[in-house]
């Protein structure tokens, strides 16, 4: 049952028989993208990449109103819904319940999996039933309750795990039922770090990062999950752990002779609980895993971290190695103390997540596909913490080059390499002239070293900081080269890098003797980039550099701004009399040129007077739209920033503010508001933009509580919804 589309039911709508063994999937709706109001039993079925979407009508007095909707896979289905694949579903931004959505009955034995829940719950939302041994994992929600969302019945032996919501309860957001023999790990809201928030609280259930000591029987202790489909390894906490009055259930035999916490019981390989022959604390599989026998004692110490077995064994870490630095393959749930080690033992397709510290070591890819990230690398400060200092070595970080875009390397400072005269040398070295890596390099920053910053890379770099380097900052690359910052060199920004050149920051960079301080010898389009103050003995700003350059700031390099290039059009140049199609010779107007800030004032001559190519990126470096408006016209501004409207000003006369902000027609806004930076609230959920302008909204106190001028002290965010 596929690719159809309704109002209510994509799929199917108000069947209460038996429904089995269906692929129901593709359909879309305003509301129950496959199945809606579906009270007969559900059972066995394939409920894949169903959607909503917001429906819109005239109503009798002519107001234009937008529907609510819910349930990317199924909404209002109130019967039994048992053992399906409910998976890569997805609902509106307005609604919610990417996988479920007021469906009141029994919700049990399904696997509810990479759905997305729009405003609230990405796995499930307003299900007031009974929600038990359900696999709830690698769901998203827009705001609230990655896996759950105002589900109100009993919620038993679920695993809800890997779920992620961008404001609050990453796993479980306002269930106020009874929540018993869950687990409850590796959720990620993006503020407040909480797994369960606002809800009752657990019991007999594993928690990550539970402190709060309230709830019966809870533990936070690793689970450890023995594959991707999150079964119990035999040594797990979880194993036996549940609420001891719970009934068996499904559970397999032997059981052990009490409940197991998650949505299974222990079907791993060994269908039991490990023994502790010492009783110890530390199950024999366990021990016998890491040490030759049974003598290790749970207070003992050999890697002298100070955390004794017994915490090694409870936090998942690796009790032979000394826990200064942490590492883990997410994927396979197994925690290393060194970068390298965890790629050597790694798989393609397997994630690595590397916890702030300072790793002395170099890292080498060898050809595999793997994902190797800090812990946020959109958050810098994470970025600052999570260092890998190659020790003065001529390479920190290698790839062999042929490692393809599914392989990552994001959130680090990489550091301290020096320049070798026997070997090519660079902090990260991609393989070979033309035939270099086409991993993703993105979110890092590379600097200080000894030597170039990126060598021989073919994939795509971006939004990367290349800083104060003594060789040059990118050479050779074929890569796409976008939003980067790439400043002080001083040999140069980039060299003989041949892929798109598009949104960098190129500045301060210095090649005495050289040739084009900014850009040499670069053969791919030159396009939306800032080059601005760079030296060299010729071309401060390019040199050489022979296609396409557009939309670009070429300001304050030492003279010529250009040497033996192409003719640049819709660009601002220094001193230019040449020709080229409306080039501009006006002072750019940066805001804070002392400062390094090479963003536009609001009467820069930049601002509108580019050119809209049809392959523009949606984005300028500062992650703001590329075309926005903030002059007369939507026409992209000229340089690596795009100048977009954003002010909070007070009322005269009043004790208000006004927000004011660049919009874009077809767009929603929310709008967010905090006291103290930790407790967001949303005071509206989504404003429509009335067209390409600016956007206000008057804050007087009515929805925030507290006038904002009687306010201590008030911050906003203003968010565009997707």
């Amino acid at each position: 049952i596929a690719g159809n589309k309704a109002v209510y039911g994509g799929g199917l709508h108000s069947c209460h028989g038996n429904i089995e063994e269906n692929t129901i999937m593709a359909n879309e709706s305003g509301e129950g993208g496959g199945l809606f109001d579906c009270d007969g039993p559900i059972s066995h079925n394939t409920i894949p990449k169903n959607k909503t979407v917001e429906y819109s009508y005239t109503d009798n007095n002519g107001f234009h109103v937008v529907e609510p909707c819910g349930g990317g896979g199924l909404a209002y289905c109130d019967g039994t819904i048992r053992n399906n694949l409910v998976a890569d579903n997805t609902g509106a931004y307005t609604g919610a319940g990417g996988g479920f959505y007021r469906c009141k009955g029994t919700i049990e034995f399904n696997a509810i999996r990479g759905n997305y829940g729009g405003y609230r719950g990405g796995g499930l939302s307003y299900c007031d039933g009974t929600i038990r041994n359900n696999l709830i994992i690698e769901n998203v929600s827009a705001v609230y309750g990655g896996g759950l969302a105002g589900c109100n019945g009993t919620i038993l032996n679920n695993t809800i795990a890997h779920n992620r919501a961008s404001l609050h309860g990453g796993g479980l957001y306002q269930c106020k039922g009874t929540i018993s023999n869950c687990i409850i790990w590796g959720n990620e809201p993006a503020i407040g770090g909480e797994q369960v928030f606002d809800c009752s609280i657990p019991a007999y259930s594993c928690i990550e990062d539970w402190t709060t000591g309230q709830g019966q029987g809870n533990i936070a202790f690793e689970p450890y999950f023995a594959d991707a489909d999150l079964h119990l390894s035999p040594w797990s906490p979880c194993v036996d752990a549940g609420d001891p009055a719970s009934a068996f259930g499904s559970e397999p035999e032997p059981n052990g002779g009490r409940i197991d916490m998650g949505a299974y019981g222990n079907t791993s390989e060994a269908t039991s609980r490990s023994p502790d022959a010492d009783e110890d604390g530390l199950p024999d599989d366990w021990e016998l895993l890491w040490f030759s026998s049974l003598e290790e004692r749970p207070e003992g110490d050999p890697d002298n971290d100070n955390i004794p077995n017994l915490g090694e064994y409870r936090l998942g870490y690796d009790p032979t190695t000394k826990q200064e630095t942490r590492v883990a393959n997410v994927t396979r749930r197994i925690w290393h103390a060194t970068i390298e080690s965890a790629i050597t033992e790694a798989s393609d397709g397997d994630e690595i997540v590397v916890y702030p510290g300072v790793y002395n070591e170099q890292v080498g890819f060898g050809g595999k596909n793997v994902v190797l990230r800090s812990t946020d690398p959109l958050d810098p400060a994470i970025v600052a913490a999570t260092v890998i200092d190659g020790n003065g070595a001529p390479t920190i970080v290698r790839f062999r080059g042929s490692e393809g875009e599914s392989c990552i390397l994001a959130g680090f400072t990489i550091r301290n390499c020096e320049q070798s005269s026997v070997m090519e040398s660079a902090a990260i070295f991609g393989g070979a002239w033309r035939n270099g890596t086409h991993a993703i390099i993105r979110n890092n920053v590379i600097r200080d070293t000894g030597a170039d910053g990126m060598d021989y890379c073919d994939g795509i770099i971006e939004n990367n900081a290349v800083e104060n380097n003594e060789g040059t900052g990118l050479a050779s690359c074929g890569a796409e080269v976008r939003n980067n910052t790439i400043t002080g060199n001083r040999r140069g920004g980039l060299w003989r890098c041949y892929g798109l050149i598009e949104g960098n920051l190129i500045a301060n960079n210095s090649w005495t003797g050289g040739y084009g301080g900014g850009l040499s010898d670069c053969d791919g389009v030159i396009r939306g980039n800032t080059i601005s103050d760079n030296s060299a003995y010729y071309g401060g700003g390019l040199s050489r550099c022979n296609r396409t350059i557009q939309n670009c700031i070429i300001w304050g390099n030492t003279a010529p701004q250009l040497n033996a290039s192409s003719i640049p059009t819709y660009s601002c140049i220094q001193d230019w009399t040449g020709v080229g199609e409306r080039n501009i010779a006006s002072e750019p107007q940066f805001l804070d040129l002392h400062a390094g800030d090479y963003r536009l004032q609001e009467d820069s001559p930049c601002i509108d007077a580019g050119h809209n190519d049809p392959g523009l990126p949606s984005t300028d470096i500062a992650g703001m739209h590329r075309i926005m408006f903030g002059g007369k016209s939507l026409t992209v501004d000229v340089g690596a920033y795009e100048f977009h409207i954003n002010k909070l000003e007070p009322v005269p006369g009043a004790e208000a503010a006004i927000l004011t902000w660049s919009s874009l027609a077809g767009m929603t806004y929310s709008i967010l508001y905090t006291d103290d930076l930790f407790n967001w609230r949303i005071v509206i959920a989504d404003i429509a933009s009335s067209g390409n302008r600016t956007m206000s909204w008057l804050d007087d106190g009515s929805l925030t509580g507290v006038p904002p001028l009687l306010a201590p002290k008030r911050f906003y965010r203003i968010l565009e919804n997707p």
